[in-house]
């Protein structure tokens, strides 16, 4: 089958936010239209602790950190990726509230005696996708070191009681994501179908879960670019005006 990939909104070292900047030459995964769509939907208000697991050049953690008071812990198992997040953390506004973890996901959550508001994650996905022959980006975009059960577990165990878990993943994963949940004590709170051009299929859903039963679940449709146009839609404009330069 083949999966649709959203494009990289840009390639350079340096790509620059209204707020902040983030340099990402040393990592797999450059910044991408799912990263900030995740960190620009992302429910963070009057929250006070952020886990952002598989941080990458940081990326999500830094628009946490703009858009909340939170004190934010993000976790990097490549070393390079670490490294760089680190420095985007200490260049930024908030350093003092963001910390750059070089672990594993498995080893950082069996250690921590630290318990978080939100969990949030761009995690690594495609699991029945051709896999991409270099290494970093396979790490970066597949689930061999951090698959959905793994990151459920983790992510219940770390989360308070009222704590909610948010993600990204492919639109194809919702059904079998939302299942392997339920089993973990997680309950879907929110779900945006997020589609490339109005009209078009969905290639991604963002989710927001709970260990908290809630009688409802937000459901909505997202499209980034108009109907046969590469315009932004006014949608999209919202969501992520508070980051873009030119939006």
């Amino acid at each position: 089958m083949k999966i649709q990939v959203l494009q990289f909104i840009k390639v350079d070292p340096d790509f620059r936010f209204k707020q902040f900047s983030v340099w990402h030459n040393q990592c797999a995964m450059k910044v991408g239209t799912d990263a900030v769509l995740l960190g620009a939907w992302v429910n963070i208000g009057h929250v006070s602790t952020v886990l952002d697991v598989g941080t990458g050049c940081g990326i999500i953690a830094l628009m946490c950190a703009q858009r909340s008071t939170a004190t934010i812990d993000a976790v990097e198992i490549d070393q390079s990726a670490f490294e760089q997040a680190r420095e985007n953390f200490h260049k930024s506004t908030w350093n003092e509230r963001i910390t750059a973890h070089y672990d594993s996901f498995r080893n950082f959550a069996s250690s921590c005696t630290k318990m978080y508001d939100v969990v949030v994650s761009n995690p690594p996905f495609f699991r029945s996708s051709l896999k991409p022959p270099d290494a970093l980006r396979s790490t970066a975009r597949h689930d061999e070191r951090l698959n959905y059960e793994s990151l459920l577990f983790f992510s219940r165990k770390l989360c308070t009681d009222t704590g909610k878990l948010a993600l990204i993943i492919p639109a194809g994963d919702a059904g079998y994501f939302t299942d392997k949940a339920f089993f973990s004590g997680f309950h879907m709170v929110r779900k945006t179908m997020v589609c490339s051009h109005k009209g078009r299929s969905p290639v991604r859903c963002m989710l927001e879960l709970s260990g908290v039963i809630t009688s409802d679940c937000i459901t909505n449709e997202l499209c980034i670019r108009k109907e046969r146009s590469n315009e932004y839609t006014d949608e999209y404009i919202e969501l992520t005006r508070e980051f873009y330069l030119h939006m």
